[in-house]
């Protein structure tokens, strides 16, 4: 009986010893991915020319409070499109409640896709400065 006791004693010990036992090394946690490089350009007051949805020859001010306007500068200048726009990085959104654009800026370009509430997608570029200067 004796027996039977230390060997379950030992058994029990032995148990417990491994279920509280640490790693000989700690779990490898991969590190943090990149993070996109930062947009040196502050989007905020500029103007950019460039074509979406069909317009070639559309302008977009993006106004520092978060808002942008479009104009169209060779048919009277009058205002065609605002809304709120959003820049992490080099990544620009911006919409107007019927069209949506995301965007890349690189230098002096943003290139991205439109879409609009009917479903329509169309790629569009702008180039910093208003058209024709």
């Amino acid at each position: 009986m004796n027996r039977m006791f230390l060997l379950l004693f030992a058994w029990l010990a032995l148990t417990i010893g491994i279920a509280h036992a640490a790693p000989a090394r700690p779990l490898y946690e991969p590190p943090d991915p990149p993070k996109a490089p930062q947009s040196m350009l502050d989007l905020r007051g500029t103007t950019w020319h460039g074509s979406f949805f069909g317009l070639s020859d559309a302008e977009v001010t993006f106004k520092p409070d978060g808002t942008w306007v479009s104009r169209r500068p060779h048919e009277r200048g009058d205002e065609i499109g605002r809304g709120s726009w959003k820049a992490t990085g080099a990544n620009l959104e911006f919409d107007n409640g019927y069209a949506f654009y995301r965007g890349t800026i690189a230098g002096h370009f943003i290139q991205g896709e439109s879409s609009n509430i009917n479903g329509l997608r169309a790629p569009f570029l702008m180039q910093r400065g208003p058209l024709g200067r």
